[in-house]
């Protein structure tokens, strides 16, 4: 096994060695197989030129993992690259990156070493299934400081993505694939430049590294790629981790648009924390002498935010943008949009700085002050809420008809002919159109039921004198139109008392005049009542009255009941919004 602890990577001698291990020049292999010191098992990985399998060490009696070459028959530059790999990735000493154990080549001539077998679930993998992000940022910058060890020991890893990172199950953090790493100041192989044709794979080809990840000089194939292209790929693995989707699409399409000039990078940003929007921002900027220097200086970004030490300029400047872009809105037309970008703008200047002045004034203007143009969102809001009040006006109205049963039959009993008739008309016209609207759960048509209200007064008026007990059933359902939609305007106001009034004086005319036979006669002082709904026995007539006191009084304190209940219903929400708003804006 090759001494991998006195070689400076950086050092393109040693460098040479340590990727040539057949040449003979100070690298030693294990030479007797896999069999004889390793048992294989079933395979847990794929990569662009090897597999991936679980073994057990029989001479040490641990488990471990063996990458063994996918070629039967290797070329010289093939047992090069892969060797590379290993030599790179042994001599990172970093608990974030495997150790390797043993290189070796196996009894059909493949090649193969043996490193630390780890478990765990990768980073694309905990994205897609929306693991909690604080836990993904501080792995994040547990892969910024291996990232940055790397660097420091001369080697760019030019594959970071989510797939080449590993977290395990007990806090431990794993970057992999080491295999198209470059050692600065050595020049590249070109046989071993690779592309992403498989979006979760490195497979030999054009370029070094995946397009989803690249930074743009990487995608141009430039020679002098340094640090800061491992920089950019974890800007990108950043922006995945805070957005759940990749920066860029994936695929060597981005590769062409690269080289061609055309945008590499859309100009996006995240609703977060503005701490964390401007780190992925700065660390893929496509001039990489405009982009963050360093891995350590991308994972302290985050580390602080973590900690809870949030940039309070950022914030602040931020706020300010917010608030005028607010005031800018709230100054324009007073249209549904710009009143909503307003309170929306104003809302996020509050929420980055709750001291700014101006931000809590002009967020408690726009929730006070009302618009000129009731929002469509308010008017199907009170389509629904009055929806509902006639619904439950319709049920009560209901009753109360079903109350009238018992006087409808004591007037039918005692004769009183075709006002009767005409009563009870009204009445089973009026509570059928309740009982449609009711199963079609929508407003009553208040029209038809108000005109079926007044035949029904009428009726009354003709059967029980026009001064005797129309009154009362006319107050009442006045009262029950101008709690309802019917009374919705002047108009309509004026028409349902001359409607009401009417129903009454009508007959009277008509008793006056002689169409009518008299009900109502005063001599002397003296009023005379002769309805024909009372014509009958004293009995009747007694029962009549108290179910009538009775229906009349259930009926209006239910109505008053359930308007007290509504409004106060209305009444207690807008205090509790009013009392909400004046802490948001305190």
């Amino acid at each position: 096994m090759a001494d991998q602890g006195t070689r400076d990577p950086t050092n393109p001698a040693d460098a040479d060695v340590a990727t040539q291990p057949s040449s003979g020049r100070g690298a030693s292999l294990a030479t007797g197989g896999i069999g004889a010191r390793y048992r294989l098992g079933e395979l847990i990985g794929k990569g662009g030129m090897g597999d991936v399998l679980a073994a057990s060490d029989e001479q040490i009696g641990r488990e471990v993992a063996v990458k063994r070459m996918k070629a039967a028959h290797p070329t010289e530059p093939q047992m090069v690259r892969f060797f590379r790999e290993a030599c790179i990735q042994g001599r990172l000493d970093h608990p974030a990156i495997v150790p390797v154990h043993e290189l070796g080549v196996d009894e059909t001539g493949r090649p193969f070493f043996a490193m630390k077998r780890i478990t765990g679930t990768t980073l694309a993998e905990h994205i897609a299934k929306h693991t909690p992000r604080e836990r993904l940022l501080r792995a994040f910058t547990d892969v910024c400081l291996a990232v940055e060890f790397a660097h420091s020991r001369g080697v760019v890893h030019r594959d970071l993505k989510p797939q080449n990172i590993v977290l395990g199950e007990f806090g431990d953090v794993y970057v992999l694939d080491w295999g198209v790493a470059k050692v600065l100041e050595q020049a590249d192989d070109p046989t071993a430049a690779s592309q992403e044709a498989d979006p979760a794979h490195t497979v030999e080809g054009a370029v070094f590294g995946s397009p989803g990840y690249m930074a743009p000089e990487q995608a141009r194939s430039s020679s002098d790629v340094d640090a800061r292209a491992d920089v950019y790929a974890l800007g990108c693995v950043l922006y995945e981790i805070l957005a759940g989707e990749r920066l860029h699409a994936a695929g060597i399409e981005r590769v062409h648009d690269v080289r061609a000039g055309r945008a590499s990078r859309p100009p996006r940003s995240l609703e977060l924390a503005p701490e964390l929007d401007s780190a992925w921002i700065a660390a893929t900027k496509d001039d990489r002498e405009h982009r963050i220097q360093t891995a350590r200086e991308l994972g302290e970004r985050v580390q602080r935010f973590l900690d809870g030490d949030r940039d309070l300029a950022t914030r602040r400047e931020l706020a300010r943008a917010h608030l005028e872009a607010a005031r800018t809105a709230f100054a324009s037309a007073d249209s549904e949009e710009t009143r909503r970008t307003a309170m929306r703008e104003a809302g996020q200047a509050l929420a980055l700085d709750p001291a700014l002045t101006g931000a809590a004034e002009l967020v408690g203007r726009l929730m006070l002050e009302p618009p000129r143009e009731l929002p469509p969102e308010v008017e199907r809001a009170m389509f629904d809420e009055e929806l509902k009040l006639q619904l439950n006006r319709g049920r009560a109205a209901l009753w109360g008809h079903l109350g009238y049963l018992p006087v409808l039959f004591i007037v039918i009993v005692v004769g009183a002919g075709w006002y009767a008739l005409a009563l009870a008309a009204a009445l089973a016209f009026n509570g059928g159109l309740i009982v449609r609207d009711l199963r079609r759960n929508r407003v009553p048509s208040t029209r038809l039921v108000f005109l079926a209200l007044v035949a029904v007064i009428a009726s009354v008026a003709c059967m029980f004198s026009p001064f005797l007990i129309a009154p009362g059933i006319a107050g009442l359902f006045g009262i029950v139109a101008g709690i309802g939609s019917f009374l919705d305007s002047r108009r309509s106001m004026v028409i349902a008392i001359c409607l009401l009034v009417g129903a009454i004086l009508v007959p009277a005319l008509g008793e006056a005049i002689g169409v009518l036979p008299s009900t109502f006669v005063i001599e002397h002082s003296v009023i005379h009542v002769r309805p024909p709904g009372l014509a009958g026995p004293p009995e009747f007539v007694y029962a009549m009255a108290i179910v009538y006191v009775i229906t009349l009084v259930v009926t209006a304190v239910t109505m008053g009941r359930m308007m007290r209940g509504g409004d106060r219903g209305a009444r207690r929400q807008l205090h509790l919004q009013a009392w909400q708003l004046r802490q948001l804006v305190a």
